[in-house]
């Protein structure tokens, strides 16, 4: 692999990144020149794979940002305002009334023409139709959604499709259109379909006919992409701004199509109407992305919320006649928390409020003018202003501080200029710090796989035939034990019962706290219990960790461990998983886990008010807390079993591989496997 240099792998900004794989590379090079056989594993070959695909991911030019959503949430208006351009010029189709996109558009923003643009044109389209392997993954998909078999015979399933619908008019008839007008279209264009994508140069002005569902199919049906190469300022030059259809419309093709895409985005842009914040949308959306950048969206997704100048008074500050319930606000927050987004990730939009400043005349500096009276009054339930003129902020908007800005921002010009600001720098910078971090893990477990990789070798290298056999035959006991630690209850109910006894001796020898100051009371009470609970589980830990051990005693007298020098029997190594990760309470990444967990006690909300005011029988209250010793306990419990099963089955996985692969062992390379296992180290 050619060595990767800090000018092609810009878009990172990251000198020290890039040496470290540049590096790995290089050990790994040296490694397979003079190790030969080492060289023929198979993991190594899978080390190969992974360095070429992360050389693809730091090479990248641009971040793809998705603008998703349910449909008619305003995203094409949106762009057209974000762009500043007026709906003729707008790259996304707008005001049809119904669903605008069907096929995934990119925007690519430029700061000149492309250059094979005609003379007298700013913008270039691209049209990028379906591969081989695309077009048979959409068919499938439709066929799952149409409840039809697939067949690679494209006539006869479109026979099957018509004869479905003809005898089921009604079921998934929007769906059934668009599986037979593909079918038709790849009929009817025979070339279009091909291996390698067919990529065509489009008309601009054509665009909308391109980008939605047509009546009649044609060869445009077959369109993986269009892109766009769009000349403005108003977005970063390092992201391509990526619309794809709606969810929530009659189609579900569509929803299929918009999601199978969701893996190829660095981030995105969720839009939601003002008015369905508990909409599930956001949910399925975000579920996928999660998927894919490992639990984390914080920093690469935000929520636009769209229509915020048509909010009512209840949904600005929730019935007046109970304060306790949500308003618009308490929705959002509820939403950005439940998909770990940061409380400030959020935009308000208003396009029609927008709209209308356009058309005053700008202010000497270029920017909008503020709201005339006659427009404050068109949307006087959120344009409100205070005697100096500053925008006023909506009492339950307050109280979540990450939304106050926006709103500001929002009724100064409709939260335009806030949208384009992210896009113009803080997308990049947040999803560039995001994907730093993302490769720089995939690099890790790639260095420690290859770490693995060489100290089996070099275990190999000083082991007879007859120990490394012995090593495959108790892989499979140890994987034996595993699933017998994780589905016995021996190895945790015992634990789960004591602390929950004990703690309950504690609760009935404190009682009830005493009725002055209840809340502080419970607070110390709940934090005894959390620090006793950890206690009284380190000691069970450790009784379960014995039985265990007698579970790997029995299985040595019945058949003899491999014993090679350097090799830990399953007796030597529980040892140490003993000593090392249970008796302090760490998991195998050396995380504290059993403190936290009962610190749930503490933490969980009180059964009183901040004043004390709420009173309860003296049994209600200790049931509530039995309950969460309860389920503290059997959290733990469950954790602990977790973290016993996983230390087992890594070694099970180390035996299996000391067991396998005996032909590639380079022979007198003993030195040489620790050489390189070492310089590997300092990578990590």
């Amino acid at each position: 692999m050619g060595r990767l240099t800090q000018e092609s792998c810009k878009l990172l900004q990251d000198e020290r990144l890039v040496e470290r794989f540049n590096d790995v590379d290089q050990i790994l090079s040296e490694a397979t020149a003079k190790l030969p056989r080492f060289a023929d594993r198979d993991v190594v070959g899978r080390v190969k794979e992974e360095l070429s695909k992360l050389a693809v991911e730091m090479t990248r030019q641009r971040f793809s940002i998705g603008f998703i959503g349910p449909s008619q949430a305003g995203k094409s208006t949106t762009v057209g305002n974000l762009l500043s351009v007026s709906k003729d010029e707008c790259p996304a189709p707008q005001g049809s009334g119904g669903p605008t996109t069907s096929v995934p558009t990119r925007l690519v923003p430029c700061a000149a023409p492309h250059p094979q643009c005609q003379p007298g044109e700013r913008h270039y389209i691209e049209l990028q139709y379906m591969n081989t392997a695309q077009f048979r993954d959409r068919l499938k998909d439709l066929c799952r959604i149409c409840k039809l078999t697939y067949d690679e015979n494209r006539r006869a399933l479109l026979e099957a499709a018509q004869r479905q619908t003809a005898e089921q008019p009604h079921f998934k008839a929007p769906d059934h259109g668009v599986l037979i007008g593909l079918l038709k279209a790849a009929l009817e264009f025979p070339d279009v379909i091909q291996e390698t994508s067919k990529v065509e140069v489009g008309d601009f002005k054509k665009r909308r006919d391109y980008a939605t569902h047509q009546e009649k199919p044609s060869k445009y049906t077959l369109l993986r992409e269009v892109r766009i190469y769009f000349v403005t300022d108003a977005m970063s030059h390092e992201i391509d701004m990526i619309d794809l259809p709606g969810l929530g419309v009659d189609k579900e093709s569509d929803d299929a199509l918009t999601i199978a895409f969701l893996p190829h985005v660095d981030g995105a842009f969720m839009f939601q109407e003002s008015h369905q914040m508990k909409s599930g949308t956001v949910s399925t959306l975000a579920e996928v992305m999660r998927d894919q950048h490992k639990n984390t969206l914080g920093g690469r997704v935000w929520m636009v919320v769209t229509k915020c100048d048509n909010l009512n008074d209840l949904q600005l500050n929730g019935p007046p006649e109970d304060a306790s319930q949500p308003s618009a606000f308490c929705h959002l927050n509820d939403t950005l928390k439940n998909q770990g987004l940061g409380g400030d990730a959020v935009i308000f939009v208003g396009n029609y409020y927008y709209t209308k400043l356009l058309a005053l005349p700008r202010q000497p500096d270029g920017s909008l003018s503020r709201p005339t009276p006659e427009i404050q009054s068109q949307f006087e339930t959120v344009l409100k202003f205070d005697a100096d003129g500053n925008p006023v902020v909506p009492e339950r908007c307050q109280r979540y501080p990450g939304q106050v800005e926006p709103w500001r921002r929002f009724v100064i010009d409709g939260g335009l200029s806030n949208l384009r600001e992210t896009m113009q720098s803080k997308v990049a910078d947040s999803v560039r710090s995001q994907t730093k971090r993302a490769v720089g893990d995939r690099l890790t477990r790639i260095i420690d796989g290859l770490i693995g990789a060489l100290e089996v070798a070099e275990q190999q290298s000083g082991m007879s035939t007859e120990q490394m056999r012995s090593a495959a035959m108790w892989s499979g006991r140890l994987s034996s034990i595993a699933e017998t630690v994780a589905n016995d209850a021996r190895f945790s109910q015992p634990l789960v019962d004591v602390v929950e006894k004990n703690m309950d001796n504690l609760l009935e020898g404190w009682g009830m706290p005493a009725d002055r100051n209840l809340a502080a009371n419970h607070s110390n009470l709940a934090r005894v219990l959390a620090r006793s609970g950890a206690e009284e589980a380190g000691a069970q830990t450790r009784l379960i960790a014995a039985e265990v051990k007698k579970v790997f005693e029995d299985e040595s007298s019945r058949q003899a461990a491999p014993d090679a020098p350097g090799f830990d029997t399953p007796l030597q190594h529980w040892a140490k998983v003993c000593e090392d990760f249970l008796e302090p309470g760490r998991s195998a990444g050396r995380v504290e886990f059993r403190q936290p967990v009962f610190n749930g006690i503490e933490s969980d909300p009180s059964p009183f008010d901040a004043g004390g005011q709420q009173m309860l029988a003296v049994g209600d209250y200790l049931e509530i807390m039995r309950r969460k010793v309860r389920r503290a306990s059997q959290v733990y419990g469950s954790r602990l079993v977790d973290e016993m099963r996983h230390h087992i089955e890594n070694l099970a996985d180390r035996y299996r591989a000391v067991g396998s692969e005996v032909d590639c062992i380079d022979p007198g390379a003993k030195a040489l496997y620790a050489e390189f296992r070492s310089r590997l180290s300092t990578l990590r």
